[in-house]
C-alpha cells in the first residue's frame, strides 16, 4: 500500500487538476493514507466528511447532495468484501463536470481492485512468512481459531501427533483422525484450556523417538488475541526440551560416576585407618586420636559417597559406558594393591601374572 497509494493521489491530482487524498482504516480509524501535494494539510471537518463517506457508502462534498459546501469531493471506495477506502479530489478552478463525476466513480472502483489484490499478496506474503518461521522451529506448532480449528501446523507437531498436515489443516483438532496416545493426551490438555482458562494444570510431556533419537516435548498452551482485544484462538508449543533432558541425564551419570569412584578408595583407607587402630603396640595416645579423627572423616565420607550413588540410583535407570582401550597388567596390579590391606587383614596373599602388553577393548 505504501508504493500504490502515492501513485493513485499522483494520478488523480494529474487528471482532474486538484490537489488529491486518499483515507484508509487503521485499528478501526479512517485516517489519511496519501496526499498529493505531499504537504496538503487535511482539517478535522474534511476527516469527519470523508468518515461519513465511509459510514454511509455513499458520495459527499462539492457537486453532491450531502455537505455540498465542502470544497472537497469524497467517493467510496469499496470491494467486493466492504469498504476499503475513501478518495477525495479538490479541484483548483471549477467544480467537477458530469463526465469527471463519472471517471471518479469509476477510478474508485478500479483502486479497489488494485487495494483487494494488494491486500491479498500482504496476506499471502505474511502467510508465506509465518509458515517458513513454523518450519525452521524445533518445537511443535499448532495455531487454532477460535473455533479450534487448525490454522497451521509444522511438521514437528504432525510426527507427534502421526497425522498428515493436509488431513489435519482446516480440521478441529478435536476431530483429527488419530487414535495415538500423544494426540489423546494433549486433546484432553486443550479441551481443559479451553474450558478453564484461569486454572493452573498439570505438566503435559511427551517422549518421542524422532530423527534418530528420543525427544522430548512439553505442552505450552497461549491464547491469542486480534487487534481490538477480543479472543483469536489459541497456539499450541510443543516446546523442544531433549536440551534440558540430556543435562539432566549428564549430571545424574556424573554423580553416580563420582559414586562410585569415591566408594574404592574411601574402603581402602577405612580398612588402613582400621588396621592402624588395631595395632596395640603401635601408634601413641595422640596418633590414635589423630588416627580416630580419620576414621570418622572416612566414614562420613563413605555416608556422602553412598548418598550419591542412591540419588544416582532414583534419578537415573542407567549409567552411560564409555568403551577405552586398557592395559590388562596395569589393571590387574591396579586391584591388587587396592585389595591389598583387607588381604592382609584376612590372611590371605594375593599373586598375580600377566604377560606384558596384553591390551583388551573395555
Amino acid at each position: 500500500l505504501d508504493d500504490l497509494l502515492p501513485i493513485v493521489v499522483r494520478q488523480l491530482a494529474a487528471l482532474f487538476d486538484s490537489d488529491a487524498v486518499v483515507f484508509t482504516q487503521d485499528a478501526g480509524h479512517l485516517g489519511v493514507r496519501a496526499t498529493e501535494p505531499p504537504d496538503v494539510q487535511v482539517a478535522a471537518t474534511e476527516l469527519a466528511a470523508a468518515t461519513w463517506v465511509w459510514d454511509h457508502d455513499e458520495p459527499a462534498g462539492r457537486d453532491t447532495q450531502t455537505l455540498p459546501s465542502e470544497a472537497w469531493t469524497y467517493v467510496p471506495v469499496k470491494s467486493a468484501r466492504g469498504m476499503v477506502g475513501v478518495l477525495g479530489v479538490r479541484p483548483r478552478a471549477n467544480g467537477l463536470t458530469l463526465d469527471q463525476r463519472q471517471l471518479l466513480d469509476a477510478l474508485a472502483d478500479q483502486v479497489a481492485i488494485a487495494l483487494e489484490r494488494t491486500r491479498i499478496d500482504v496476506v499471502l506474503e505474511e502467510q508465506a512468512k509465518t509458515e517458513a518461521i513454523l518450519e525452521a522451529s524445533e518445537d511443535g506448532l499448532i495455531v487454532l481459531a477460535t473455533d479450534g480449528t487448525i490454522e497451521h501446523v509444522n511438521e514437528v507437531a504432525c510426527a507427534i501427533l502421526e497425522v498428515g498436515r493436509e488431513d489435519s489443516l482446516h480440521v478441529r483438532f478435536d476431530d483429527l483422525a488419530s487414535t495415538h496416545t500423544h494426540y489423546l493426551r494433549l486433546r484432553e490438555a486443550v479441551r481443559e484450556v479451553l474450558a478453564h482458562p484461569e486454572r493452573e494444570r498439570d505438566r503435559v510431556e511427551i517422549t518421542l523417538f524422532l530423527r534418530g533419537r528420543d525427544h522430548h516435548y512439553v505442552l505450552r498452551p497461549t491464547r491469542r488475541f486480534a487487534r481490538d482485544g477480543s479472543p483469536a484462538g489459541l497456539i499450541l508449543t510443543l516446546q523442544d526440551i531433549t536440551y534440558l533432558r540430556d543435562q539432566e541425564r549428564r549430571r545424574e551419570n556424573l554423580v553416580a560416576t563420582l559414586s562410585h569412584e569415591l566408594r574404592t578408595p574411601l574402603t581402602s583407607l577405612r580398612m588402613a585407618v582400621e588396621l592402624l587402630r588395631r595395632d596395640a603396640d603401635g601408634p601413641s595416645t595422640e596418633q590414635r586420636r589423630l588416627l580416630d579423627t580419620a576414621h570418622e572423616d572416612v566414614m562420613r565420607l563413605q555416608e556422602v559417597a553412598q548418598q550419591f550413588l542412591d540419588v544416582a540410583r532414583v534419578r537415573a535407570m542407567a549409567i552411560a559406558v564409555g568403551r577405552d582401550r586398557v592395559d590388562l597388567r596395569t589393571l590387574v596390579e591396579r586391584v591388587r594393591s587396592l585389595f591389598a590391606i583387607q588381604a592382609q587383614d584376612k590372611g590371605v596373599q594375593i599373586t598375580s601374572s600377566v604377560a606384558p602388553d596384553t591390551v583388551l577393548d573395555g
